[in-house]
């Protein structure tokens, strides 16, 4: 029975005062006696400390430089005359060095360094066991040295240092070794040394070398009976719990005994220096305490409270090492005899399940689905191009210019300003001007055209700002915006977006970035040859810059076939298909309008895990799934974002019609919170494509350059895309958010050629993410010939009518056959009769009530 935790404070609060009183009492008894205070020990320790880290750091600046400049120096050895060493710890490092690497050790001689630093760690009060870690070093200097002169031996190298990379120790060592073993069993015993050093040395290779020949059944087998062990000692094997996860994780720690140990050499430590101070005198006892407590909190039964209360104040209340040794003693026999009362755990009550049964979230370690591919690397900024050559800054005298024929042009229509501001563009300046007070925007607005006939250039566009109004005026000479600074850029680099998307640089310099999940789907249209195909290369690249492939999918639909063709290398990382498609990239307008109706099954069979986990999106979704709260075998998987881009939107709608505009309007009016995104760009901004119900679902627009107002109103719904001045220049209106211009970034074919490359050369997953199948209208059905009938096909016809359910999928699951046969026989069975027409995403109606009217129909048919 577990005790409250009111029982606890007290017992906690009484070995706190008895500390105080213990320490006040021995500050007293030390005044009396003449023991000079603890302060000068620690200053003691601490120059000692010091002391040791400057040795630790000069013999390894001493040892380095020595097996660079080892040569050249040899004269200063072989000669009293003076001179400057070129060993960077001058001629005393010289010396010293050549001590370490040719007299002994050769490269074993950092093990001197190891032994400096620990001494010096331990001066300074940090946790470290000097005696082990001494022998360690020794004896990991001496093996170092035999087997680097034994290599050596075998393949040259022997007059490195003098004496070979071994050292004079170590190549006399091994020389004798040789004429007395032969170089086998030299060879042999060196391996069995250094396996018995490691055994020593490192718990990981013991963990490894013990469980060499054990069968993964056995291992398993063991499992529960290590987690019931655990579970009555209170501590996992490493103290990291019961978890394998985290024991693995944990491998280097220490064990509870070796903290235990570490505490008891500490003390003799201090007791063999005269240190017994106030400070280490109040860290025992706390540790003493500390040691109870544990006792209780684990035990927690009414007896052991009492008992151990009685015992922290006696630990408190003595200050003699000897009591405090009795004291522990007692309390160990103490829990000795608390575990016999304690009631045995079996693996029953543990509750272990296996299978289907096992609880969600059992596992504390997050799921990562980035680990299918562990070694995967983000393409890097080399690969793409800078255009310093092609960024232009607008020169004071050109903004002086604009500046005097602006004021003058309002000045022809009486309209008066009082001040003019600009803020230069990569492509475009802004010129902000405060109007005169009583002057209307309207006013302004009617004159722009005759401003853009005094400045003597095309595309001036006037817009109204918070204070002020705006007249926006191309530069004499635009410049690149090239994608390598904006992927750069601190806006991009540390943003927190699910899928980030950068388009360019702002009038004001700023890099416009957004989430394409709060978008949701994007709308591009302008005019042809205005940009339209170098945006959709810019949002792509943003994606694969930061985004791993198991984190996001791309659907890449291309009428004209050269322009996202570039992306085929990275198929089997990034594209998602269909099954048994052999082009990544969708031409066929057939397979496109099968795909995005693949890609609603998809949608709809996302939304059914997100009802079984009762999360709203797939953001949430995922977060639990990562946490291990949803059970994979409940068919729970991680989802990954899903991107649609259709480079020319119009052509489909020609060549296909409603056809293809119905999955679209399904998928952008529900896909969104089950991470389904459109992106869909045309070149054709009427109407007749970018319909209502269009409009309705992408609020997020960016209009290049079109040719007449009514076009821009169309995209944006008001104008202004008219007045662009092409080559990128574009304006952005994304959900939410004001419609402002934008210079898009310039990203070249080579270097878009360049990034799928370095990605495809990389290790992918053995194929496409495959899109479920999904049923299709199939033509010519009435011409399909019955006296060809399947040979299952009376199976599946009685499979069908004791259902009820006309579907591909359930011909396919029940009698474990392919998709494509299964299919052909579903086509059988609606030329017989049996079941009614493809109706879309509902299953096709049972014609067929009975087995009696079945075994009417199959005798008519045979």
């Amino acid at each position: 029975m577990t005790a409250p935790k009111d029982v606890k404070r007290p017992v906690k609060a009484a070995a706190s005062a008895k500390r105080q009183v213990s320490a006040k009492k021995t500050k007293a008894v030390k005044k009396r006696n003449g023991i000079q205070p603890p302060g000068y020990w620690k200053i003691i320790r601490n120059v000692c400390g010091i002391i040791f880290a400057f040795f630790a750091i000069y013999t390894l600046i001493a040892i380095v430089s020595y097996m660079f400049t080892w040569d050249a120096d040899q004269s200063l050895l072989a000669s009293s005359a003076d001179g400057a060493a070129k060993n960077s710890g001058g001629r005393l490092g010289l010396r010293w060095a050549k001590f370490l690497v040719t007299d002994m050790f050769g490269i074993g001689a950092f093990a001197v360094v190891i032994v400096f630093g620990a001494a010096a760690l331990m001066c300074l009060r940090k946790r470290v066991r000097f005696v082990r870690t001494l022998l360690t070093a020794f004896v990991g200097a001496v093996l170092l040295s035999l087997v680097s002169a034994f290599v050596a031996g075998l393949f040259g190298g022997s007059n490195a240092f003098g004496d070979g990379i071994g050292g004079a120790y170590g190549t006399a060592v091994v020389d004798e070794m040789n004429s007395m073993m032969g170089s086998f069993g030299t060879l042999a015993v060196l391996v069995l040394v250094a396996i018995l050093f490691l055994l020593f040395s490192n718990k990981r290779f013991v963990s490894w070398f013990s469980s060499l020949g054990e069968k993964k059944g056995s291992a398993e087998a063991e499992a529960g009976d290590d987690s019931e062990a655990a579970g009555v000692s209170g501590c996992g094997e490493e103290c990291g719990g019961n978890d394998p996860a985290a024991n693995d994780d944990a491998a280097d720690d220490r064990s509870v005994d070796d903290c235990i140990d570490d505490d008891v050499e500490n003390d003799n430590h201090s007791g063999e220096d005269g240190e017994n101070g106030e400070d280490d005198e109040d860290d025992e006892e706390a540790r003493d305490s500390r040691h109870v407590l544990e006792v209780v909190e684990l035990h927690g039964n009414g007896s052991s409270f009492g008992h151990d209360d009685d015992e922290v104040n006696n630990a408190g209340a003595d200050g003699e090492d000897e009591g405090r040794d009795t004291d522990v003693a007692n309390r160990d026999q103490d829990v000795a005899n608390h575990d016999d009362g304690l009631p045995e755990l079996t693996v029953e009550g543990i509750g272990i399940s296996t299978g289907e049964d096992v609880p969600d979230g059992g596992i504390s370690q997050k799921y990562d689905p980035r680990l299918d591919l562990p070694h995967y690397k983000f393409p890097g900024l080399e690969l793409l191009n800078d255009y310093s050559d092609k960024w232009y800054d607008v020169s004071q005298a050109e903004l002086q210019r604009n500046n005097m024929k602006i004021t003058a042009a309002l000045a022809e229509y009486k309209i008066q300003i009082q001040s003019v501001s600009a803020r230069k563009g990569p492509t475009v300046t802004l010129y902000e001007i405060v109007p005169a007070p009583g002057t209307k925007v309207a006013q302004i607005k009617r004159v722009e055209e005759d401003i853009a006939r005094s400045i003597g250039v095309k595309g001036v566009r006037v817009i109204t700002l918070l204070n002020t109004i705006g007249i926006e005026v191309p530069n004499d000479k635009p410049s690149i915006v090239p994608m390598k600074s904006i992927l750069n850029d601190p806006l991009f680099r540390n943003n927190k977006y699910e899928l980030p998307i950068a388009l360019g640089y702002t009038i004001s310099q700023k890099v416009l970035a957004f989430d394409l999940t709060k978008a949701p789907h994007l709308l591009v249209a302008g005019a042809t040859g205005m940009g339209k195909s170098v945006g959709l290369n810019v949002i792509l690249t943003s994606l694969l810059y930061s985004k791993h492939p198991s984190e996001l999918k791309l659907v890449l639909v291309d009428p004209k076939r050269v322009e996202l063709s570039i992306y085929g290398a990275i198929k089997n990382h990034f594209l998602a298909t269909l099954p048994g498609e052999d082009k990544p990239i969708l031409t066929d307008t057939s397979k496109v309008v099968s795909t995005l109706k693949s890609l609603c099954v998809e949608m709809e069979s996302r939304y059914e895990l997100l009802e079984m986990a009762k999360e709203r999106n797939i953001k949430d979704y995922n977060a639990r799934f990562l946490d291990r709260k949803l059970n994979p075998n409940k068919g729970h998987k991680f989802l990954p974002y899903i991107v649609v881009v259709i480079d020319e939107f119009a052509d489909l709608l020609i060549t296909a019609g409603k056809e293809i505009e119905e999955p679209i309007s399904r998928l952008a009016a529900k896909a969104r919170a089950i991470g389904i995104h459109l992106i869909i760009a045309t070149q054709r901004p009427t109407t007749d494509v970018i319909t209502g119900t269009i409009k309705a679902n992408f609020p997020s627009r960016v209009a290049f350059k079109v040719m007449a107002g009514v076009d821009s109103k169309t995209i944006i719904d008001e104008v202004g895309a008219n007045k662009l001045i092409g080559r990128g220049d574009m304006l952005v209106m994304i959900a939410g958010e004001e419609l402002s211009r934008v210079q898009c970034a310039f990203i070249d074919t080579d270097e878009a050629i360049r990034i799928s490359e370095f990605i495809g050369s990389q290790q992918g997953y053995g194929c496409p993410y495959y899109l479920p199948e999904c049923e299709d209208d199939e033509e010519g059905v009435s011409a399909v010939d019955l006296g060809k009938r399947d040979s299952l096909f009376e199976e599946a016809a009685r499979l069908i009518v004791a259902n009820q359910q006309g579907s591909t999928s359930l011909i396919q699951r029940k009698m474990e056959i392919g998709y494509n046969r299964a299919g052909r026989i579903i086509d059988q069975l609606e030329a017989a009769g049996v079941v009614g027409p493809f109706e879309g995403s509902k299953a096709r109606k049972v014609l067929i009530q009975d087995f009696d009217q079945l075994d009417e129909l199959l005798r008519h048919l045979n």
